[in-house]
């Protein structure tokens, strides 16, 4: 990435074949709030992860700098000369930058609302890198940033979660909002008919009491859980085998925050705001404003101390926190939204690590001000949209939208590529996804809705999975290949100890036309074997087949449509 003025650059770091630089965007562009006049000269084809509705991150594909979309977090090209390009935007001091595709440059835009001029030798706004492969770049890159702004820890410093090796089973697809004691114990009893040990509960959405989307407690609806929720988890590790219950809350209290005309809300001071929500998927709901109410952030600690230390005395293990990257939405006119999610996250994390040893999963939480805020207790996230049962279309794209954004999130945190539902049309694919995905396995089946056999390929008797060491991560050769809109099969590699793990997914959505794909692998595709070893056995789980194989023997295969 070459700008038309190099005073920018500053701090140029090198090592063996990576090279990179921070960017200083100056006064004058911190105060208009945007750097334009960045190009991509020589490229051949770019990856871009987007934020789109402000909470998920989405892959976008391409040869032309045209082709850039607005709000990019994370961006990485190919040269034609075969180098790699890398440009990731920082949070730093206060600031959160983005790129964005202006035509045929790229600008850099900077957060500046509501926040005091930083001296602006000491901004940081992008980190520019390049190098020869695209992961063991993007690793070097956030290893960078994070020695420099030491605001994050990078996940090879954190333990994987305990509930990561458990089987699970999550209320949402399966009660969505009308979830109640009586349906989780209607869903272990299931459990326990199919012979299928579930040790990790998430009860999801829909059990907290609420009006109009605030929050008007720490407990739980009375209609639907007599007696708050200590009866249901007491008797749910009592006689259904329930080690570890987990609860999800949003971040803000509930998706419209606080009820201020509460207990609570007279506790806790609130900050409102009045505004259109970007999140809306049509253009009737785009036009309608809604009310939030935000605990103010000096309150957050006190908030979430008293909050999620009512949940353990409840019997609640950890928690799932939704809504987080909504913040821009709770703080717009009234807050400055990175400052403000920096000291939520600060007193979120805190909170969970001392009442639930940091047994957390973030969720809807891909805005840059939350990944560049991942401290040492957050090692859990979920790596993509909702897996939607009802939407066909986005069953094979759940799956190549997991893989793509595993590249920059699985340098900070331990990728969760969500639950699925194990009698649903897609479910074997889901399933392998899961099986390869290095992150936790649950469903959310409804009662009496089981596929046994697949989820006994998934799961032990005790419960716990065969879970791979790793992230999984698409094979080099595939990172600026679109395999949604291409017909080319998903390469996805893992690895468990010495022996590596190969998944071969047909991810190519066409509808009106299905298609068998062609494709074919090496074991060298699997990174990370060692490079000393040249014959090695090959397993196919499918066909229950084992052949033997040189490391750089090319095997050709076809997938079958969906």
């Amino acid at each position: 990435m070459h700008h038309s003025s190099s005073e920018h650059f500053t701090d140029s770091i090198s090592d063996g074949p990576h090279l990179g630089h921070f960017v200083r965007p100056g006064a004058q562009a911190i105060a208009v709030g945007v750097l334009p006049g960045f190009t991509l000269p020589g490229l051949r084809r770019f990856l871009a992860l987007f934020l789109r509705y402000t909470t998920w991150l989405i892959p976008v594909y391409g040869t032309e700098t045209s082709a850039l979309p607005a709000e990019i977090q994370f961006l990485l090209w190919e040269k034609t000369d075969g180098r790699i390009g890398l440009a990731l935007p920082l949070v730093h001091e206060d600031r959160r930058a983005f790129l964005r595709g202006d035509g045929d440059s790229v600008s850099l835009v900077i957060e500046n609302a509501f926040l005091p001029a930083p001296a602006a030798d000491d901004y940081l706004g992008l980190f520019l890198a390049e190098g020869d492969d695209p992961i063991s770049l993007t690793r070097w890159a956030v290893r960078q940033v994070a020695a420099r702004i030491q605001t994050f820890a990078l996940r090879d410093t954190k333990q994987v979660p305990k509930f990561y090796d458990l089987f699970g089973w999550c209320t949402w697809d399966a009660f969505y909002g009308e979830v109640s004691s009586e349906k989780v114990f209607a869903g272990l009893d299931s459990w326990q008919a199919a012979g299928i040990p579930v040790p990790w509960l998430i009860l999801d959405d829909g059990w907290q009491e609420t009006e109009a989307g605030r929050m008007k407690s720490f407990g739980a609806f009375a209609h639907k859980f007599p007696g708050g929720l200590a009866p249901l988890i007491a008797r749910a590790k009592r006689e259904y085998g329930i080690r570890h219950f987990a609860a999800w809350h949003a971040q803000q209290g509930h998706w419209n925050g606080v009820d201020p005309d509460t207990e609570i809300g007279r506790r806790y001071t609130t900050v409102t705001s009045n505004n259109v929500d970007p999140r809306s998927y049509n253009a009737e709901t785009h036009q309608k404003s809604t009310v939030r109410h935000l605990v103010e952030p000096s309150l957050a600690p006190a908030l979430y101390t008293e909050w999620h230390r009512h949940l353990r005395e409840q019997g609640v293990d950890m928690v799932k926190v939704d809504n987080q990257s909504s913040m821009d939405m709770f703080c717009a006119g009234v807050l400055p939204t990175s400052a403000t999610q920096a000291a939520y996250q600060r007193a979120l994390q805190s909170a969970s690590a001392a009442e639930f040893s940091g047994e957390l999963l973030q969720c809807m939480s891909h805005g840059s001000d939350v990944f560049f805020n991942l401290g040492p207790q957050a090692s859990a996230m979920r790596n993509s949209f909702d897996f939607q049962p009802r939407m066909p279309e986005r069953q094979q794209r759940h799956i190549a939208v997991n893989a793509a954004n595993a590249l920059l999130h699985h340098t900070v945190i331990w990728p969760d590529w969500d639950m699925f539902q194990s009698t649903h049309p897609s479910a074997g694919l889901h399933a392998a996804a899961r099986a390869i995905s290095g992150g936790p396995i649950y469903v959310s089946d409804k009662p009496g809705e089981h596929d046994t056999a697949l989820l006994r390929k998934l799961c032990l008797p005790d419960g716990t999975i065969l879970r791979c060491a790793e992230p999984a991560l698409p094979t080099a050769d595939l990172v600026f290949t679109d395999c949604y809109t291409e017909p080319v099969p998903l390469k996805l590699h893992n690895r468990n100890g010495s022996t590596g793990v190969l998944g071969l997914f047909h991810c190519f959505y066409q509808p009106d036309a299905p298609r068998d794909i062609e494709g074919s692998f090496r074991v060298s595709d699997i990174a990370g074997l060692d490079p000393a070893v040249t014959d090695y056995a090959l397993y196919f789980h499918q066909a229950d087949r084992a052949v033997r194989t040189p490391r750089d023997t090319a095997h050709a295969f076809t997938l079958p449509d969906h």
